[in-house]
């Protein structure tokens, strides 16, 4: 019994362990080539949900966001790409440590950094290290992390006054094929931030200057500012690009962005020209539903909800009461009406709809819209038989 516990648990963890992004998978990015189309590709090999976003400058840029992620077992990454009429043109990926009086995230920083690092070494074959164009070392960084030079004192007040305290880059070439031009860089900048305690506006924030002018004779103001609010930020970032698109700087920085509704797609099932979907209930079992714009709540039969029951997943404080509905030969019926945990229609999980048991155990299982309404848009699309939801 041991043995097959530890099997499952070793198969679980080999499974987790290939759910994110990892460095052996930059070279399966290729800079100038790959189009937007492979975003659901890139969704399940993140495996966490991405938003998409619309400069509102320039037409032609678009930025894919995955926020709360891990990359290379490193937690707490948010990997940005970037797309230039239509094709991918930069590859971000950040990490952000905090130093401070509530956390000090230093010994998670130092070891990212070092999975990074070691993690490229181990990749050798794939990445050519750059040691003429690359400056950053552990040794140096751990230097840096443990001089008091960057700790704060005991009133919380920075040191030192500069603004970077430490930046240094690790530069990188795919070595996919022969002359490949993807470059990475693996760049680290350790730097201060002093927010004001009211407006939480950083220091080259204009408001901030305006207060600092205005209170410039009260010392007191000035101090409590620094002492408050003083941290150190750590920052690791790999960017993959090319030499053929240096200027990717003038893109990342377009404007505002415009968010886009991400949108699943689920195949219909017609029968007798109706259309149904399979739909998975609380977790425990899927069936098929029938899609009904004009049903106002979920409705399931008896014995479908005799197995809810049953399992457990539907208990006494689930019970809503009942109501009478108007059936579609025109006739009313009393139903129960009970809450469902959750409903599964494809990717998309919601949460704690509204729905009733008919009476006669033949009648259909029915998607209606105490579910759809649920959903920030959806529509048909007749002619490829789909249901086509917007997040």
């Amino acid at each position: 019994m041991k043995r097959i516990f530890f099997l499952a648990t070793l198969i679980f963890q080999v499974n987790i362990s290939f759910c994110q992004l990892k460095i052996i998978d930059l070279d399966r990015f290729n800079i100038g080539d790959d189009d937007m189309s492979k975003i659901s590709e890139i969704t399940k090999l993140v495996n966490a949900p991405s938003t998409l976003m619309k400069s509102n400058q320039l037409s032609s840029v678009y930025f894919n966001e995955y926020e709360n992620t891990t990359f290379n077992f490193c937690e707490n990454a948010r990997i940005t790409f970037l797309y230039v009429n239509d094709k991918l043109y930069h590859l971000n990926i950040t990490l952000k440590y905090t130093y401070d009086k509530e956390k000090n995230e230093t010994a998670k920083y130092r070891l990212a950094l070092e999975t990074l690092i070691n993690g490229f070494k181990e990749k050798n074959y794939l990445y050519s290290f750059q040691p003429k164009l690359s400056d950053l070392s552990l040794k140096r960084v751990n230097q840096k992390v443990d001089s008091s030079y960057f700790i704060l004192n005991k009133k919380g007040k920075l040191k030192d006054n500069g603004l970077a305290l430490l930046n240094g880059t690790n530069v990188y070439f795919v070595k996919y094929n022969s002359g490949d031009p993807r470059i990475i860089y693996l760049s680290t900048i350790i730097d201060k931030t002093i927010s004001h305690p009211e407006t939480n506006s950083g220091l080259n924030d204009p408001v901030y200057f305006k207060m600092l002018e205005k209170y410039q004779n009260d010392n007191h103001f000035v101090a409590k500012a620094i002492d408050d609010t003083a941290k150190i930020d750590y920052w690791i970032n790999i960017d993959l690009s090319s030499n053929k698109y240096q200027d990717e700087q003038k893109y990342s920085t377009s404007g505002t962005l415009t968010i886009i509704p991400q949108k699943k797609e689920i195949t219909l099932i017609i029968e007798n020209g109706i259309y149904k979907l399979p739909v998975l209930i609380n977790g425990i079992v899927s069936l098929n539903f029938i899609l009904d714009l004009g049903a106002s709540d979920v409705s399931i039969s008896p014995d479908v909800f005799a197995v809810l029951i049953r399992d457990g997943s539907i208990t006494e404080s689930d019970y809503i009461g009942s109501e009478t509905y108007s059936l579609a030969d025109g006739t009313t019926a009393k139903s129960r009406v009970f809450n469902l945990k959750s409903l599964k229609i494809g990717e998309i999980i919601l949460k704690n709809v509204r729905a009733s048991v008919s009476n006669n155990i033949k009648s259909p299982l029915l998607l209606g819209q105490s579910a759809l309404l649920k959903l920030k848009s959806y529509r048909i699309d007749n002619f490829n038989n789909k249901l086509i939801i917007e997040e």
